[in-house]
């Protein structure tokens, strides 16, 4: 009777792939749990027009090849909208094509999770007559996913935060589920990396004053070799002036 393997993981380990290289017999049993039993969430990047998983989607789904079609749950950024009129609504289309590979490669995926972080909530989920538009764009892509069996929009809150009921309504009311992470207390840094602050409007005047303080070292710096100039200047003038002197003299004594 053969023997199974069970690629297997701890939440102080994580998992190991490196076991797949134990033998061909277990990398062939093991693929499929390591694909098909694991949440692969693709961090973000800023490109021009927007915020994007692109740069790492489709490098990793491109790197593991035929292995994506094991891939039951994904994680990415909700994506944002274009507004090229203040009543119409586009998803980027960087988002867009995020959503055709996934429906493309990833065959056997079940749910689809978006994350909306607590700074990046588009403000098309936050004007009625557009969020219509944008969710009904989004549903056309998912529905796109012949696969899909679950939704899940999951907001980042920081403690004290509520949700717009109205969102979350229009959002179940296509069948998506909606929860939510709690995040730690926010903190705001100051420019200069130096202090912590537990409240923006805080942070905020303590930039403006260290701007002011800087503003003024500035000029007192410039000040400094302005005046460093002129002392130069008076210096060569008076060092000439006497160099003309004791000529003049040797000048006198010495026809």
């Amino acid at each position: 009777m053969a023997r199974r393997h069970h690629l297997c993981r701890s939440k102080r380990d994580g998992i190991c792939p490196a076991l797949l290289r134990v033998s061909r017999q277990v990398h062939r049993e093991a693929i499929p749990l390591l694909y098909s039993n694991n949440r692969f969430r693709f961090p973000q990047v800023i490109t021009n027009s927007c915020r994007t998983d692109s740069a790492h989607i489709a490098p990793f789904l491109g790197q593991i090849g035929s292995q994506a079609s094991l891939i039951q749950h994904i994680c990415i950024t909700f994506p944002s909208f274009e507004h090229p009129q203040p009543s119409t609504a586009r998803i980027h289309e960087e988002h867009v094509e995020n959503l055709e590979l996934i429906r493309d490669t990833c065959t056997s995926i079940k749910t689809l999770e978006l994350l909306v972080p607590p700074d990046q909530r588009s403000y098309a989920l936050s004007i009625s007559q557009i969020a219509t538009e944008a969710i009904d764009l989004l549903d056309t892509h998912f529905r796109a996913i012949a696969s899909l069996k679950e939704i899940n929009i999951n907001f980042e809150v920081y403690p004290g935060e509520d949700l717009d009921n109205d969102i979350t309504k229009k959002l179940r009311d296509y069948g998506w589920a909606v929860t939510t992470t709690k995040l730690p207390k926010k903190i705001w840094i100051s420019n200069d990396d130096r202090v912590e602050f537990d409240n923006e409007e805080d942070c905020i005047a303590y930039d403006n004053e260290q701007f002011l303080l800087d503003l003024k070292r500035e000029n007192i710096r410039v000040k400094k070799g302005l005046l460093f100039c002129v002392c130069i200047r008076v210096y060569v003038c008076v060092l000439v002036q006497v160099q003309r002197t004791c000529f003049l003299m040797c000048s006198r004594n010495f026809p």
